[in-house]
């Protein structure tokens, strides 16, 4: 799977607000709104805990929705499969646009790096 930086990303896929990103994250499918496949965001250490993640978006994303996603290690272009929920989209009081909060989880009928991603957290906390 490839991504990119935003310096390649077209602007139209590029949904993200960027700052000082460390990891690339890509959505795969969306059980609630197709037209974000492909969409692209950029975040920061910061923004990341065992199983969550908050991203800044410039679009909203329907709350519950269930995401599959890569997340690219910036640094080391190590991918992660992953999928999670939306749990919250609210108005960004730092930017422009949304902070989107995805919580992280296993699933049974597929494979997910969620155990991999959980020990590189540690590492990096």
């Amino acid at each position: 799977m490839q991504t990119a930086t935003s310096n390649t990303i077209p602007q139209s896929v590029n949904a993200g607000i960027i700052s000082d990103s460390h990891f690339s994250l890509k959505i795969l499918f969306s059980s609630d709104e197709p037209a974000k496949l492909g969409k692209q965001y950029q975040f920061s250490t910061t923004a990341i805990a065992k199983n969550k993640i908050t991203i800044n978006s410039r679009e909203e994303i329907v709350i519950n929705s269930v995401l599959d996603i890569c997340i690219t290690d910036n640094h080391s272009k190590e991918p992660f499969n992953l999928t999670a929920d939306v749990k919250k989209c609210n108005s960004s009081t730092t930017s422009s646009g949304y902070d989107i909060t995805l919580q992280l989880k296993t699933r049974t009928d597929t494979h997910t790096d969620l155990e991999k991603w959980q020990r590189l957290i540690k590492v990096i906390k």
